[in-house]
């Protein structure tokens, strides 16, 4: 089943970067992410990134092998 949820990046200690993304609950990919453009020279190092989805946060990375949730 495909699904609406937020993407979250928390980069330098603490600052959020939420943007809309899809998540396909079947296979726990998460897709179509929005871009937040305007950010790139805010940021500098990603700390670790998650999505919310139905009310709860899970850990999202592109390694599919060490966390909830993947993406490409």
């Amino acid at each position: 089943m495909i699904k609406n949820a937020t993407f979250t990046s928390v980069w330098d200690g603490g600052y959020e970067i939420t943007t809309d993304c899809k998540v396909n609950t079947e296979t726990k990919e998460v897709f179509d992410i929005e871009i937040s453009v305007g950010t790139e020279n805010l940021v500098n190092e990603l700390d670790y990134e998650y999505i919310t989805l139905d009310g709860e946060d899970y850990s999202v990375s592109n390694d599919s092998e060490n966390t909830q949730y993947w993406y490409e």
